[in-house]
Formats: structure tokens, C-alpha cells, sequence
């Protein structure tokens, strides 16, 4: 659209209200750029890049002062590091050796050979009783001692390690320890070591075994008394269908006899 001037007037007019346009659009754009939310957006990244230089120069003047402490720091976390990768090939050779070594002599034992098996044995003990693979052969030992009529070395063997009756061989070897006293005649420590696996032990055929060995014991030193004592746990355990019941209630039957 065209506006037609006719007078200087007009002109002046028209002049002036370009001019008051003008500043207005200027006042909005203005107002617009120095909005205070903008501002408040902008400054926090400026703040968080100045935390983060200033924290880099710190940690490096750090670095820079304490270089001689950071230099041990680092060579003994790597000594750490390099001694425990040793550490784990050297034991997994070890066992592994421990392994094969015990799957050969035990092939001597099967054959009977005691002797040859008591040397292989303890030559083992020597290098590897304190691997995982020690207490399976500490009661190979243990066993071909028996065998070869050594119940004293038998005992000097078992007894340090016969302490937990719950362990893996832990049965096994209080069990072994318990024949070995009874084969050196010594039937109080053979007795007390059976009653030990007795109220130890987890299993039913494990208790039954020991509790008849000890009242076995008992019986044969003439404590009647004791040995019944020692049926009757039995038989409070084991099943009333089982068929050791009848054998149990023969032998307490003899025990109370001879106790009178």
C-alpha cells in the first residue's frame, strides 16, 4: 500500500511514526536477549568448566610436588600385582603336580605294597601335605601304617589333624586315629576318639559305626554297664525296620547279662 505525501507535514508525520517503530521493535528484541532465565542457563556451565580446569591444575601441582611419593606408590602396587600373578600360576602348577603325583601312588597302595607306599607317601607329605590333595594323603599314610604294623606312627600322624569330625575326611581319620589307638592297646583314647565321632558326626550309619566300636571297646574291658549304655544309643537311632536292630538287641542282651 502507498501513502501520498502532500505536505512537509506529512512527511514529518510519517517520519516520526517510522522512528517510534523503530525504537519499539529495538525495546522488544532488547528485552528479549537480556531475559533473566537466559542468563541464569548460561552461567552455571561457565562455572562447572571453571571447577573442572581449576581441579585438573590442582591435581597436577599435587602430582608435581608429591612426585618422589607417587613414584614409590606406583612401584609397589606393581610389585602387589605381579607377586599375586605369581603367586596364582605358581600354586595352580603346584597343584596340578600334587594331582598327578597322588594318582600314582595310589596305585601302590592298591597293590598292596606297603612299604613301597609309606616311602612314596611320605616323600609326598614333604612336598605337597599342605595342598588340597594333603589330607587324602595323610590317611593313605596313615592307612598303609596300619598296614605295616606302625600303629604309633599311625597315631603320631592323625592325631594333629584329627580335629573336626565334620570335615571331608574329617570321619575318616578321627575313625583311623580311633583303630590305630586300638591297635597300640590303648583302649581309653581309642573309646574316647570313637564317642568323638559319635556326637559329631551328621550321618546315622556314621554315629552307629563309632557308638559300636566303642561299645565293643567297653565290653571287652569288662564295662557291662558302659557297653549297654552305648546299645541302647544305637539303638534310639537306627530305624525299627532296620535289620542291624535284631543284632543290637542280641549284644545288649549280652552286655546287661554280663553286667548282672
Amino acid at each position: 500500500m502507498r501513502l501520498r505525501v502532500d505536505s512537509a507535514g506529512d512527511a514529518l508525520y510519517l517520519f516520526l511514526l517510522a522512528t517510534d517503530h523503530g525504537h519499539s521493535a529495538d525495546r522488544t528484541t532488547g528485552s528479549m536477549t537480556r531475559h533473566p532465565t537466559a542468563r541464569r542457563v548460561a552461567r552455571p556451565n561457565v562455572g562447572s568448566d571453571d571447577a573442572f580446569i581449576e581441579g585438573v591444575l590442582e591435581t597436577t601441582v599435587w602430582a608435581r610436588n608429591n612426585a618422589r611419593l607417587l613414584t614409590i606408590s606406583i612401584g609397589i602396587l606393581l610389585v602387589l600385582v605381579v607377586g599375586l600373578l605369581w603367586y596364582r600360576s605358581t600354586s595352580g602348577r603346584l597343584r596340578e603336580a600334587a594331582e598327578t603325583q597322588l594318582s600314582n601312588i595310589r596305585q601302590a597302595v592298591l597293590a598292596g605294597n606297603a612299604p613301597l607306599a609309606i616311602r612314596d607317601l611320605e616323600a609326598y607329605m614333604t612336598r605337597f601335605g599342605g595342598t588340597a590333595t594333603g589330607a587324602e594323603a595323610r590317611l593313605l599314610l596313615g592307612r598303609a601304617y596300619m598296614e605295616n604294623k606302625e600303629p604309633q606312627k599311625a597315631i603320631d600322624l592323625l592325631r594333629p589333624e584329627a580335629n573336626d569330625p565334620r570335615s571331608q575326611t574329617g570321619i575318616q581319620t578321627v575313625m583311623l586315629l580311633g583303630a590305630a589307638y586300638e591297635a597300640a592297646t590303648q583302649q581309653d583314647q581309642a573309646i574316647a576318639t570313637y564317642l568323638r565321632v559319635a556326637d559329631g558326626a551328621d550321618l546315622v550309619f556314621q554315629k552307629q559305626l563309632a557308638l559300636d566300636a566303642a561299645a565293643r571297646l567297653r565290653f571287652e574291658k569288662g564295662d557291662a554297664a558302659g557297653a549297654v549304655q552305648l546299645y541302647d544309643r544305637i539303638l534310639s537311632i537306627i530305624p525299627s525296620t532296620s535289620p542291624d536292630r535284631a543284632v543290637y538287641e542280641l549284644r545288649r542282651a549280652e552286655a546287661a547279662a554280663r553286667a548282672g
